[in-house]
């Protein structure tokens, strides 16, 4: 989620960009009634009520609150390039699509990401208790420093009152080398769907009822990290929500 149009990791440019990206960045010009905020990255071992905010890494300026995808009069120069790519197409197309229908309206996208990090950093205690095998989570086959549900305590619970309609996630390549996996328990399995069903919850509870209690939650998931090849997981037609 965190890999931007200019192939940023929200500071320093850590990947080739996008494919067409000097095309791709230009057209953001093309959609001024589309909005973005990014989120600085924050650890907590508490609820914090502001978001951090995000930090140049040396390569951009931060932005501030909300823009739009470009700054007027400005070329692809001041467009939001440090906006992650996949946040960025899904609305795009979402708003494109609406436009079709004849039905246009204005989009807002809040980007809050840490790339390469387990979905349990993402989750309250009170999902995690319900995945009572949930162990440390690992980071390419080694302790992370963070711990459990620090960045929902930084990064979710500040965006709680802010009504939704939908959230879109990449699965963290942490979660592939995840030990309870490999030694046949539910792991992933049990902790993502929790997730899910409690950022529904509580998102409606935090807006009032505003927010959709069964609110569009679309994902991506990794299939064979490390070993394009190979892949020896569920068939296509499993479901993992319905476990």
């Amino acid at each position: 989620m965190a890999y931007s149009l200019n192939g940023s990791n929200g500071g320093g440019i850590v990947h080739p960009p996008v494919n067409n990206s000097v095309a791709e960045i230009a057209a953001m010009q093309n959609y001024p009634y589309i909005r973005l905020f990014r989120a600085g990255m924050q650890a907590s071992t508490t609820d914090e009520l502001e978001l951090a905010p995000p930090s140049s890494g040396g390569s951009m300026d931060p932005v501030l609150g909300w823009s739009k995808p470009c700054a007027a009069g400005n070329g692809t120069t001041e467009c939001r390039v440090d906006f992650s790519n996949m946040c960025w197409f899904y609305g795009r197309d979402v708003f494109a699509a609406l436009e079709a229908t004849g039905s246009p309206r204005p989009i807002g996208l809040i980007g809050t990401y840490w790339g390469g990090t387990a979905d349990e950093l993402w989750s309250s205690t009170e999902a995690l208790a319900k995945c009572p095998t949930a162990t440390p989570t690992l980071r390419k086959g080694k302790p992370q420093a963070k711990s459990n549900s620090e960045l929902w305590h930084g990064m979710v619970v500040p965006l709680l009152k802010t009504t939704i309609k939908g959230a879109i996630w990449y699965q963290g390549e942490a979660d592939a080398a995840h030990p309870e996996v490999e030694a046949g328990l539910r792991g992933y399995n049990c902790s993502f769907p929790a997730m899910i069903a409690d950022w529904r919850e509580q998102w409606h509870a935090g807006t009032d009822g505003e927010t959709d209690a069964a609110f569009p939650f679309g994902f991506v998931q990794l299939n064979s990290i490390g070993n394009a090849t190979v892949y020896d997981g569920p068939s296509d037609s499993h479901d993992p929500l319905s476990e």
